[in-house]
């Protein structure tokens, strides 16, 4: 399935198609420029990039505001690899906040070494990862059991962000359906609209409530098709 972050640009008014960040949202002082349906799922990248939440530099429902220091700081981070991709490798986007915090909010500034101790009583045996996997596997039911199943269809209530910055959850009758080896489609309906997004097989698509059908990033797209992955307890040794 396709990440949240998606689910929220799915959600952008038609009447703001179009239009950039600082067109649609307020005080946007270094992502002018951006698509306003690009935006959120930015945000989640560097949340992501960072390994914090979206409150460490904001305000809950008020994202507008500049009251902690962080998103200032956040701010001159960004000035900073944009102005690194751009003089060293033309303008494209080869420098992200994930190259230096890979998921941490304090860069590493030096390599860790590993530290040597004393010869300690010997740790028991533990399970192989093919072990662990081949185990996996036999519980639920084994490899000619799955194999037996090719379709699935899954329903149930989801919460999807909605509105400017994604801060209204929104209930959503959710249907995925799923056929071997790796296609998959899933739509959500709430009182209103209707969107989906789903992959075919070699690219993922999401649809909005216009009728609109689009290509996320390329990283959502590896998520979708491991996530579309029929027999993917079978392949987690692949993946």
């Amino acid at each position: 399935m396709l990440s949240v972050a998606g689910l929220a640009v799915a959600q952008v008014s038609p009447a703001n198609e179009g239009k950039t960040a600082e067109q649609v949202y307020k005080n946007i002082k270094v992502l002018q420029g951006t698509p306003a349906n690009e935006l959120n799922q930015s945000m989640h990248l560097m949340k992501g990039a960072v390994g914090l939440d979206c409150l460490y530099c904001h305000i809950e429902r008020e994202w507008e505001k500049d009251d902690k220091p962080a998103k200032d700081v956040a701010r001159k981070m960004i000035v900073m690899m944009n102005d690194i991709n751009t003089r060293q490798f033309g303008g494209r986007q080869v420098v992200t906040c994930n190259t230096c915090h890979n998921g941490h909010p304090v860069p590493a500034a030096a390599p860790v070494f590993p530290v040597y101790e004393p010869a300690a009583a010997p740790k028991p045996a533990l399970p192989s990862t093919d072990q662990i996997l081949a185990r996996y596997v036999e519980a639920l039911g084994g490899e000619p059991a799955l194999r037996k199943v090719t379709g699935r269809v899954v329903t149930g209530t989801q919460y999807i962000p909605t509105g400017p910055g994604g801060v209204v959850p929104t209930p959503a009758a959710v249907e995925r359906y799923l056929k071997a080896p790796n296609l998959a489609v899933t739509t959500y309906k709430t009182a209103t609209y209707a969107i989906a997004q789903g992959f075919d097989g070699t690219t993922a698509w999401s649809q909005d409530q216009a009728g609109r059908v689009t290509e996320p990033v390329k990283i959502d797209v590896g998520r979708a098709a491991r996530a579309a992955d029929f027999y993917e307890p079978l392949n987690l040794k692949r993946e």
